[in-house]
C-alpha cells in the first residue's frame, strides 16, 4: 500500500499501516483473519465508494462462505452512518451489491424525512445503483487514490 493509502486507511481508524492488502478477485482490501477454534476463518474486507467506506465482516467456514455484516462509515465523519448484521448469509458480490443499494437508499430516505426534504425515489435509487456499481466495478485501488485525494487535502 502506497503512503497517502495507509494515511486514508488510518485517519479513518480502519487499520494499521500493514493490516490491509488488495485482492484482484474480490476487488477489495482484506484485512487480517483469524481463525476460531471450531476452524472458521473470520475478516474485514474494505471498499470504498463516493465519501463512504463499506466494511464488511465475512466468515469462512468448511464448505461455505458467509457475510456476517455490512457497515457503512461516512468517510469525512468517521461514523457509522448504517449497518447490516446476517446471520447464515451466503457471501456474494451480488447480494453485497444489493444490500449495500438497500442500506443507502434506507439511509438517505430516513435523513431526508428528519430534514422535510422531499426526494424523487426513483432518481434516488438510479443514482445510488450509479454509485455503488462504480465502487464495485472501479479497481478498488483506484477508488482508495481518488478518496485519499478528496479526503486527505
Amino acid at each position: 500500500m502506497q503512503s497517502n493509502e495507509i494515511t486514508l486507511f488510518n485517519k479513518l481508524g480502519l487499520i494499521r499501516s500493514s493490516d490491509f492488502n488488495y485482492s484482484e478477485s474480490v476487488n477489495a482490501f482484506l484485512g487480517n483473519a483469524f481463525t476460531s477454534m471450531a476452524g472458521n476463518t473470520y475478516l474485514n474486507e474494505i471498499r470504498f465508494l463516493e465519501g463512504l467506506v463499506i466494511k464488511e465482516d465475512i466468515g469462512h467456514g468448511y464448505a461455505h462462505t458467509f457475510v456476517n455484516g455490512i457497515r457503512i462509515f461516512d468517510i469525512r465523519s468517521k461514523k457509522l452512518i448504517c449497518e447490516r448484521l446476517y446471520h447464515c448469509t451466503y457471501y456474494s458480490t451480488i447480494f453485497l451489491r444489493s444490500e449495500v443499494r438497500k442500506m443507502l437508499i434506507d439511509f438517505l430516505l430516513t435523513s431526508t424525512r428528519k430534514e422535510g426534504i422531499t426526494i424523487d425515489y426513483n432518481d434516488a435509487v438510479r443514482h445510488i445503483a450509479m454509485i455503488v456499481d462504480k465502487a464495485f466495478n472501479t479497481d478498488q485501488r483506484h477508488m482508495l487514490e481518488m478518496q485519499s485525494k478528496k479526503f486527505l487535502t
